[in-house]
């Protein structure tokens, strides 16, 4: 087969690729990338050099581009729920390819079901909280709020944090996770009452390990100090984001 022809052959399954682009990124772009890729393999086709592999090549970074330009797409177009629900979709890929690879990473359906809620809750309640937050500081605090919350879920389903998953003192940390989420609720996600309310959680999880250690149950006192850490992380940048707050109100006055 003649180069001419070969680089016909191209050009045509190259176009049917790029037909798969976003309808106004495949319109603004589309004809450019076409013209290039032409270019290209006749710059390759008169030097001598393959083309096919050259153009598998290219096809393939070309494919990435079209699967995270519609993504983007996708994810303008849809509100945060749908983003989350991408989003996490997406985080579940990653142990389903692992499997393919290792014996290390073994889920069964129930597993990638409790992994997607939990993600999908996690996410959710992100969106929600933060969908009206004027100021960074407010979507820091958040994010870590909800980082520390869905950690503290998944350690404890996972191995547990004092003994084993299976040691009953676990349960206590239920109530940590009460104290953030009825706080957030009673402060109605105001920064203040935030600050307010992830200081209590932070007491709360220092509370949990000196029972723990009281009652002989056992103890993780380094690793409930680190969430300590993290509530009060949190609570500073809602504080940071009320004060932020407070001085946009004096100066409107």
């Amino acid at each position: 087969m003649s180069a001419m022809k070969t680089i016909q052959r191209l050009r045509t399954g190259y176009a049917a690729l790029v037909s798969l682009y976003p309808k106004p990124y495949r319109d603004r772009f589309g004809e450019s990338i076409a013209q290039t890729f032409t270019g290209l393999l006749r710059e390759r086709a008169g030097a001598k050099r393959g083309v096919v592999i050259f153009a598998m090549w290219i096809y393939f970074e070309t494919s990435l581009g079209i699967a995270k330009e519609n993504l983007s797409y996708l994810a303008e177009r849809s509100g945060p729920f749908a983003r989350v629900a991408m989003f996490t979709a997406l985080l579940l890929f990653l142990p389903l390819i692992a499997m393919q690879f290792t014996d290390e990473v073994n889920w069964a359906l129930g597993d990638f079901l409790v992994a997607g809620v939990l993600l999908f809750s996690a996410g959710g309640a992100f969106a929600f909280v933060t969908r009206k937050a004027r100021h960074s500081a407010y979507r820091y605090a958040t994010g870590i709020a909800v980082f520390s919350g869905l950690a503290l879920i998944w350690m404890n389903l996972a191995v547990g944090i004092i003994g084993n998953e299976e040691n009953l003192a676990n349960v206590m940390y239920a109530g940590v996770l009460a104290v953030a989420g009825i706080g957030s609720l009673v402060a109605r996600f105001r920064p203040i009452g935030m600050y307010r309310a992830l200081v209590a959680t932070a007491v709360a999880q220092l509370l949990v390990s000196g029972i723990a250690f009281i009652a002989g149950w056992g103890a993780a006192i380094l690793i409930d100090g680190v969430f300590a850490g993290l509530w009060i992380c949190s609570a500073r940048l809602f504080k940071q984001a009320g004060d932020s707050e407070a001085l946009e109100h004096q100066e409107m006055a």
